[in-house]
């Protein structure tokens, strides 16, 4: 007995959801691995893709997401709050930091204050308590979550 569904077989393997494999670049080049024959091999990079389809000698086709962070991102879980120059405050939810950046989470409407190139300051305790207050440019934003670059030291 076959079971009839709505939509075919092909159909489901169209909307599949991508296996990506994490990529990093270097000098722009990044070291590709095989998920199938663990072959691996070099790749050179353009600046501004993100996302690539590469195919191994064994035929495996791989979409790669190309990493260029210069340090890596330690996930937190904080608050925080953004301070605007008339002493306009957002409070915002941190999710994770590295040593040239922060993300955090915000309410939509406060979304569309944080337009790309935005500087403001973001303080926030650390895990041993310290208040840690930076200023901060904002670089992109996605929905609700926001990514920016530290400028300088730490403000006093």
């Amino acid at each position: 007995m076959v079971r009839s569904t709505s939509r075919s077989f092909k159909e489901d393997q169209r909307n599949a959801p991508r296996k990506m494999t994490t990529c990093k670049v270097i000098n722009g080049r990044a070291r590709v691995v095989c998920r199938t024959c663990e072959r691996h091999w070099y790749i050179s990079v353009p600046f501004g893709i993100n996302e690539k389809l590469v195919r191994c000698q064994c035929g495996t086709s791989t979409f790669i997401h190309l990493d260029r962070r210069s340090h890596p991102r330690e996930p937190i879980c904080r608050l925080g709050t953004l301070i605007f120059p008339q002493n306009y405050t957002i409070p915002v939810f941190l999710s994770d930091c590295s040593l040239n950046g922060i993300s955090f989470l915000c309410t939509k409407r406060d979304s569309l204050l944080l337009i790309k190139g935005l500087h403001i300051k973001i303080k926030y305790r650390t895990e041993d308590g310290e208040m840690i207050l930076r200023e901060i440019c904002i670089r992109n934003s996605r929905e609700q979550r926001i990514g920016a670059q530290f400028q300088g030291l730490p403000l006093a």
